[in-house]
């Protein structure tokens, strides 16, 4: 099946990024093509990091995952979501998501 979804980081009202990468989950079954896991590799965006010149821009994003079941349940998460792991650039762990779309092979 392909996994395709827009999502893009959330910026300050100066315009600062909320830095972020993005992986998907599959529990119950499938292998992503490129990871051979059941994690996908990490999905970055091409935003703007800059500080103050950054803006919200939706990134497209497109995977495949063999061996995916009925049982299988998607999970789609920043990567450094957990707020114990330092990361200088962030002052948040903003983003939005939207457009979701599952197809079948």
């Amino acid at each position: 099946m392909t996994v395709e979804f827009d999502w893009c980081w959330q910026v300050t009202g100066a315009f600062n990024p909320d830095i972020m990468t993005l992986q998907v989950e599959a529990k119950n079954g499938g292998t992503f093509e490129t990871s051979k896991s059941n994690v996908s590799d990490e999905i970055e965006s091409a935003q703007i990091t800059e500080a103050e010149k950054s803006k919200i821009e939706w990134q497209h994003a497109k995977i495949v995952l063999k061996g995916a079941t009925a049982s299988t349940v998607l999970t789609i998460r920043p990567t450094n979501s957990n707020s114990k792991v330092s990361n200088p650039d962030r002052d948040q762990n903003r983003w939005y998501l939207d457009n979701i779309v599952i197809k079948t092979l």
